[in-house]
């Protein structure tokens, strides 16, 4: 599904009828933003996986393992440390390390579930900003999320990473709304 919003408003990044479709959807949409090349996915390597540690997030992982089987592809979780640019750690700290075992354990428990590859990704900075960098970076990608579903006011008022990384992402976005 296409994602064009065309209001001046963000109230729908995404436009309104494609927030309609996700918001009453109980299965993953698939959204190619404004910047999606099609010529520059045609196949794809890595469905990788926004997780933040939430039940919420983990529900796309059934989702995503079985499309990673069917497109041959290897699974990878994103985690997004919304760290200030300011205070850069020099080595890994506390939360970094809690952070990686999360990942490390939940992609270990994936794998043996679901009999597959899964590795995992640490990034650093605002959500948004750092998986559309981390999606630009990485060729032949595919992105899978879950999202609130907030429309008019609240998303303005409290935005949303997902309306915001399918706008900006090269590449299709697979998103449910649990």
């Amino acid at each position: 599904m296409m994602a064009h919003g065309r209001r001046p408003v963000p109230e729908m990044l995404i436009g309104s009828v494609t927030a309609g479709v996700v918001r009453r959807s109980r299965r993953p949409v698939f959204l190619c933003g404004p910047r999606y090349s099609g010529r520059a996915h045609q196949h794809v390597d890595v469905l990788a996986v926004c997780v933040d540690g939430s039940a919420l997030s983990e529900k796309m992982l059934p989702h995503a393992a079985e499309l990673a089987k069917r497109l041959g592809a290897r699974l990878q979780l994103l985690q997004v440390l919304d760290t200030p640019t300011f205070n850069k750690p020099t080595s890994l700290a506390p939360a970094d390390v809690s952070e990686s075992a999360y990942l490390s354990g939940l992609a270990r428990r994936v794998g043996k579930d679901q009999a597959l590859e899964v590795d995992w990704e640490v990034l650093h900075g605002d959500p948004a900003a750092s998986i559309v960098s981390y999606l630009a970076d990485s060729h032949h990608t595919m992105l899978a999320m879950t999202t609130h579903g907030r429309s008019g006011l609240s998303q303005v008022v409290a935005g949303s990473v997902s309306h915001e990384v399918v706008h900006e992402a090269p590449c299709p976005v697979v998103v449910l709304r649990p």
